[in-house]
Parts: C-alpha cells; sequence; structure tokens
C-alpha cells in the first residue's frame, strides 16, 4: 500500500471541492494491493473517480445514469472532533482512538438540492460485528445532525446487469468517441436519446442496432460522419 498522510491530504485539498473539481479523500492505489479497487472517469464531469471495491464501481454507474443527481463525492472525509465526541456520547472508542479520519462512501446531491449519504456494504453479514455497527452510528448521527439523510445500500440489491450495460455505453458519451453504428448506438444509449431497458438482459448490439437504424443514420448524417 502506498498510504497518504492526513497532514498531506489536508494540503492536497482531499475532500474538498464539488462536481469536476472534488479530490476523494481516499485514493484508490492506496490500498491497491487488495486488488479490488477502481479508479475510473466521470464521463459527464471528466474527473477521476477512486473507489474500493467492484461493488461501490456498479453502484457508481448507477448513480451516475441517473438524471436527478447533480452531483456525487466518493469516499468524503467526517471530521475527527465530530466523530470523536459522537462517539465519545455513545459510549464507544472512536475510529482508530480518535486518529482516524472516517470517510462516507457516496455523498449525493440532487437536483432539488436535497442531499443522500449512502453507505455501500458487500452484504448483510459485512455488518455484522459489532464495531462495524457503532461505526455506522458514528456516521449515520453524523450525517442526521447535518439534516442529510443516511441510508445503506448492499451489493447484494444491486442491479448488475443495469450497472454493466451502463459502463459498456458509458465511454461512448463524448460525441467525438463515435466513430462507426455500434459506437453511435452506445452514445444515444447513454444520452438517453433512444429509450432502452437496461435492466433486464445485456444489451443485444447486433439488434439494436437493426431496431434504431434510423436513429442511427440520422444522427451520424447530421455530424457528417
Amino acid at each position: 500500500m502506498n498510504r497518504i498522510s492526513n497532514k498531506t491530504k489536508e494540503n492536497r485539498g482531499y475532500g474538498k471541492g464539488e462536481g469536476k473539481n472534488y479530490k476523494p479523500y481516499i485514493q484508490a492505489h492506496e490500498f491497491n494491493s487488495q486488488g479490488t479497487t477502481v479508479t475510473l472517469r466521470d464521463w459527464i464531469t471528466g474527473r477521476s473517480v477512486e473507489l474500493l471495491s467492484q461493488g461501490e464501481a456498479e453502484y457508481w454507474h448507477i448513480l451516475r445514469f441517473n438524471d436527478d443527481i447533480i452531483d456525487i463525492r466518493e469516499q468524503i472525509p467526517l471530521p475527527k472532533e465530530d466523530t470523536t465526541a459522537i462517539a465519545e456520547e455513545m459510549g464507544c472508542e472512536p475510529a482508530g482512538k480518535g486518529r482516524t479520519t472516517m470517510t462516507s462512501d457516496f455523498f449525493i446531491v440532487y437536483a432539488d438540492q436535497h442531499m443522500e449519504v449512502h453507505s455501500f456494504k458487500k452484504n448483510m453479514r459485512s455488518i455484522e460485528r459489532q464495531r462495524t455497527l457503532e461505526l455506522l452510528n458514528i456516521e449515520k448521527t453524523f450525517w442526521e445532525r447535518k439534516n442529510v439523510s443516511f441510508r445503506m445500500v448492499f451489493g447484494t440489491d444491486i442491479n448488475h446487469i443495469l450497472a454493466s450495460n451502463i459502463r459498456v455505453c458509458s465511454y461512448y458519451y463524448e460525441e467525438s468517441s463515435v466513430f462507426d453504428e455500434t459506437s453511435c448506438l452506445k452514445h444515444l444509449i447513454i444520452r438517453k436519446k433512444i429509450d432502452v431497458d437496461l435492466t433486464k438482459e445485456k444489451i443485444d448490439i447486433p439488434v439494436l442496432r437493426d431496431v434504431y437504424r434510423k436513429e442511427i443514420a440520422t444522427w451520424m448524417k447530421s455530424r457528417e460522419m
């Protein structure tokens, strides 16, 4: 692991900013040895997104495809003085005996300006340990005191087909990425120019190319492809 000190993170502005200027507090390369971390590109803002598991990556794709969401900030830090005080109120030990900065997986801003925090866990078994529950309660209490809704999300509840279809199409969000009928089809899907059900099965490119041949031809002609 190549861990970055808290002081360095503060100096570099990690955990601050919003939209394309947000810098996640935790960088995926800090946990590279685990082999499950993911760094990807936000197809809307262009910034690097730092995710700590394949499950987080799947969930992020689903969130990003939601037009009601205008900003997603992953690995957002919680002030140590606040989480330590909450832990003391609860009669439990703070994270890292007060030396560790806790983070929340996803801080989400909606178009109507309401905010939510989603804590991602692989499954229900991952929260059975007493210590895990204590830390989750600290996190939940912190956000509730900020009037921010907090909820748990489990990998077992994710629509993996939807996440995969979104990911495959997301590479073609920019017009400049379109170079043939297949890439054009994916561009139209990710831009929601055509209505395709992505939730039930892997997208069938040959079939969809035929179904939306007119839309593809119109788009390509308009761009003088």
